[in-house]
């Protein structure tokens, strides 16, 4: 017990102090010696620790393995979605949607930025019908032009994919209207041209 305590305030310190690679082996052989008393909080720090040293698959392993008691928190929800984000960059966007989905169905109230994440990994899997879901969630939070032309982005990738072509060009014009200029702009005329080559009329 003691040298459970010890070794989870030493833990706990060198966190603070921002060495996270120090702090993580104490704060596992704290949560190794006395579960009761420090499974939660010695793992909650190290996801955090994990976290900041941008370590996705160690990260991963830990959410994946954390079993939360009675009284203790969760994943940190930023935590969770910047690990989907991280392994949809690294292309692993099969592990990337569970992520993601857990982010964005938690409470039902997720940010508009995890449902975006959540659309581009499921157009990315080829999984139109949910891409075109979660888009029209990430449209319901959000609020500027840029933002809903994104989620408008990747609701007429999806509907381009699933056959959707009318569907496709109206949206597109909605990115338009929204972002008559800029990179959001460029974006919205390649997709038309993805619509005119989907139905065979590359001019």
């Amino acid at each position: 017990k003691e040298a459970a305590r010890a070794n989870f305030w030493i833990g706990h310190t060198l966190c603070n102090a921002k060495d996270y690679q120090g702090a993580i082996p104490h704060l596992d052989e704290a949560r190794r010696r006395d579960a009761e008393s420090y499974y939660g909080r010695a793992t909650q720090r190290i996801l955090l620790s994990y976290y900041y040293l941008q370590k996705a698959d160690d990260l991963a392993r830990e959410i994946d393995a954390y079993k939360p008691g009675k009284g203790d928190p969760l994943a940190p929800r930023e935590i969770v979605r910047w690990l989907g984000v991280a392994l949809a960059e690294q292309g692993k966007n099969d592990r990337a949607e569970r992520y993601l989905a857990a982010v964005a169905e938690q409470a039902g109230d997720a940010p508009e930025e995890a449902w975006y994440h959540l659309a581009r990994v499921r157009n990315a899997l080829s999984k139109w019908g949910p891409a075109i879901e979660a888009a029209g969630r990430a449209l319901k939070s959000a609020t500027d032009p840029a933002s809903r032309s994104r989620a408008l982005i990747e609701r007429a990738r999806a509907e381009i994919g699933s056959g959707k072509s009318e569907a496709a060009l109206g949206t597109i014009g909605e990115i338009i209207e929204l972002s008559p200029e800029g990179p959001l702009y460029a974006e919205a005329l390649l997709l038309h041209g993805d619509l005119l080559m989907a139905q065979g009329n590359p001019s």
